[in-house]
């Protein structure tokens, strides 16, 4: 009899193990599927309220504010944001060929690796902007040769249509001998030279 109350000592012992074992795996799986499902939730809501930005950019009524909008990887080619408010908007390697970004401002944006080929930022502020290694191929930054500086008022009109790049990062960004600068600007040797 004594090995037999020793025996049911262990079976009960193994059953509430076992028990315990269950019970903690149990909490545990409850715990990561909550867990996986706040993290899902949240990538989702992240994503939607960059569609938000997007749409919203596509659709600009020239009064919303775009401030600290992220814009990553927008395909925002040819939009019209004049005087639109980016400011420190996450445009990093968002699509901005051709679109006018006259007298935006742009300041301490991050424009990394952003296609703005073409694009017109006459006037922009880009004070500050993160530049490095956006395609600024016939991008034009100050006054286009063909508008005339006489006709708009001398040098006063060159420095007023030229975009604000004090402070801007352009290193590695690439440029042509189209893209148009402010007059008196100089150039860094930190950006890339290609053909057109």
């Amino acid at each position: 009899m004594i090995v037999r109350e020793g025996n049911m000592d262990r079976d009960a012992m193994l059953m509430i193990l076992g028990f315990l074992i269950g019970l903690v795996g149990a909490i545990i799986g409850g715990i990561a599927e909550g867990v996986s499902n706040y993290l899902l939730e949240s990538r989702r809501e992240v994503r939607w309220r960059r569609q938000q930005w997007i749409d919203l950019a596509l659709n600009w009524d020239g009064e919303r504010r775009l401030r600290r909008a992220d814009l990553r990887k927008a395909d925002l080619r040819g939009v019209v944001l004049e005087l639109a408010d980016l400011s420190y908007a996450d445009l990093r390697e968002a699509d901005l060929r051709k679109a006018v970004l006259r007298e935006a401002s742009l300041e301490g944006a991050n424009l990394q690796k952003a296609d703005l080929r073409e694009a017109d930022f006459q006037r922009a502020n880009l004070q500050e902007a993160d530049l490095r290694k956006a395609d600024l191929r016939g991008t034009i930054l100050g006054l286009q040769a063909y508008s005339g500086a006489a006709v708009l008022g001398g040098q006063i009109a060159v420095e007023r249509a030229s975009a604000n790049l004090k402070g801007a990062n352009l290193r590695g960004a690439k440029i042509n001998s189209k893209t148009v600068w402010a007059e008196g600007f100089q150039l860094p040797d930190t950006v890339v030279m290609v053909g057109d």
